[in-house]
């Protein structure tokens, strides 16, 4: 490698900074490869309704995406997007390895590109939750 790739690291490119202690991750399953606070990866995303094919074409735009991985978060997701239909939803029926787990789940994207909740594959209620908590958060005027 030469030229400008040769500076390209894992902490110039800030693919290490994760949030996981923060005020906005809330992590509600144990294991996985991705948690709370983390920076959402990329991954394919076949058969979206919205046509994105992969998961960073989903979050492109200041709205948040529900991520449902694997097929038993198909219910949850419907009822997150009948309650806040401005949160864009994505069923991945197969695990991704981005998206690694020992059971399904649901992992809320922030528009900042981080994940803000990781929950299990039927609890539409935390999701509805954390997205309630997200309306108090009051914008800091000078």
């Amino acid at each position: 490698k030469g030229g400008a790739e040769k500076g390209l690291t894992e902490e110039s490119l800030q693919l290490g900074l994760h949030y996981r202690e923060g005020p906005l991750s809330r992590d509600l399953v144990d294991a996985g490869a991705v948690r709370a606070g983390d920076r959402a990866p990329d991954s394919p995303c076949p058969g979206s309704v919205d046509g994105a094919t992969t998961l960073f074409d989903a979050f492109r735009g200041p709205h948040l995406t529900l991520i449902g991985v694997g097929p038993t978060t198909a219910a949850a997701l419907e009822t997150v997007s009948d309650q806040h239909g401005d949160v864009h939803t994505v069923l991945l029926t197969e695990h991704p390895e981005a998206y690694a787990g020992p059971d399904d789940r649901l992992v809320l994207v922030r528009p900042d590109g981080y994940i803000g909740l990781v929950a299990p594959a039927d609890d539409a209620r935390a999701v509805l939750d954390y997205l309630a908590a997200l309306d108090t958060f009051a914008p800091v005027e000078d």
